[in-house]
């Protein structure tokens, strides 16, 4: 085998590698949203049930964590890009970075 040859497959190689390696990323990001929302999902029917039990629950806590995970997805959607994401949410985007700094949203 040539040097030429043997470079572009050292290139090839290198490029499939790199592809399934965004593959593999991406993967694990949409993993983790799914689990964000299976937790949401849990999280909300504890608090359905603490309230059918006659228990209070802090619904401003709840809330908050909602609009946490909601932020979390439409960044995710939006490949991280707040001024998609914002609308997305139907947010102004300066309305949305405040957000995300007050909750210390990490989507990075």
């Amino acid at each position: 085998m040539s040097k030429s040859n043997s470079l572009k497959n050292d290139v090839f190689i290198n490029l499939i590698q790199n592809l399934k390696d965004q593959q593999l990323n991406s993967l694990k990001s949409i993993a983790s949203q799914i689990l964000k929302q299976i937790k949401y999902i849990e999280d909300i029917e504890t608090a359905k049930r603490q309230l059918a039990n006659g228990n209070g629950l802090h619904l401003y806590e709840i809330l908050e964590q909602i609009e946490k995970d909601l932020i979390s997805v439409a960044l995710m959607k939006a490949g991280g890009n707040q001024t998609k994401a914002a609308r997305l949410l139907k947010l102004n985007t300066t309305t949305l970075n405040e957000k995300i700094k007050r909750l210390k949203i990490d989507y990075r």
